[in-house]
């Protein structure tokens, strides 16, 4: 699921662009947050998103199958959580899962490797920035 949005998000990042993948518990949640600063999704692309082969427009260039959302949605779904967009600098896509914030906020600086770097902002969130 992690790595779905992961790859995603570098599709569409524009040239050198950070991927922003932050992980934060709030009211007994986990909340995974994978931001771009690639183009926003347009309006009418979001309501088919999460559609099984659904591909957004000006994609066509990508390789893809338009399963990433869809799998991403029905994973989350299946632990009781959900995953939902927001356009902001460019698109972030928010994974929310119960009963895992303690954990998952303090374990997730445990997880990083590679080309990842760790920045606490706070004892509850935890940000990355992939290159």
């Amino acid at each position: 699921m992690v790595s779905g949005l992961r790859v995603l998000a570098r599709k569409r990042s524009v040239g050198q662009q950070p991927i922003e993948v932050g992980l934060e518990a709030r009211d007994g949640r986990a909340l995974l947050r994978v931001c771009d600063q690639g183009p926003v999704i347009g309006q009418r692309e979001r309501a088919g998103l999460f559609l099984p082969f659904h591909r957004v427009a000006g994609a066509s260039g990508s390789q893809g199958t338009g399963l990433g959302l869809a799998l991403v949605r029905q994973i989350a779904r299946r632990h009781g959580g959900d995953v939902a967009y927001e356009a902001e600098r460019g698109s972030c896509f928010t994974v929310s899962l119960p009963g895992l914030g303690e954990v998952a906020a303090g374990t997730a600086a445990q997880s990083v490797s590679g080309s990842a770097e760790a920045r606490s902002e706070s004892n509850r969130s935890t940000k990355f920035r992939a290159r």
